[in-house]
């Protein structure tokens, strides 16, 4: 058993149809009716009648359908807390010319008067530091002032 199998029996209990599935979860309906089928086979019990009006649950598929969701539901929780928790570690590396670090720093306060779990780093360079700095990754935003003598240095950028 595997959690596509799961998604797949609850998305035809949804739609009543193998084709309509099929078209949703982006597989043909001859690899969703083999699918099911195998399912079927490894848990021995038949859970749909197909017709040519429809798929439509047994009585055990309807159990095990419901179970499936809630299976679906918990695994799905996982993922968004997982997710948020993944959020906790965002960070927003800036560096800027002197006398930008003002505005950067107003907008971080604002983000945080929205919760909002991003940090931000921020320094201050010279622009010829910051442009070194984006081609080494070092960080991922640079606010700088150039020259036309200067702008070999962005070009390409």
């Amino acid at each position: 058993m595997n959690i596509e199998q799961l998604i797949y029996i609850v998305e035809v209990a949804k739609v009543k149809s193998l084709g309509e599935a099929a078209k949703t979860l982006n597989i043909s309906q001859s690899a969703l009716s083999q699918a099911i089928t195998k399912f079927e086979a490894e848990l021995d019990i038949k859970i749909f009648n197909r017709t040519r009006s429809g798929t439509v649950p047994t009585k055990e598929g309807d159990l095990l359908i419901a179970k499936s969701q809630k299976a679906l539901k918990a695994i799905y929780q996982i993922e968004d807390e997982a997710k948020q928790i993944n959020h906790l570690n965002d960070l927003l590396r800036i560096t800027v010319i002197p006398g930008l670090i003002g505005p950067i720093v107003d907008t971080y306060l604002d983000f945080k008067k929205n919760d909002s779990t991003l940090k931000i780093e921020i320094n201050e360079k010279s622009s010829m530091d910051i442009i070194a700095d984006l081609k080494n990754d070092k960080i991922d935003i640079g606010f700088i002032a150039i020259n036309k003598k200067n702008m070999d240095a962005v070009t390409g950028f």
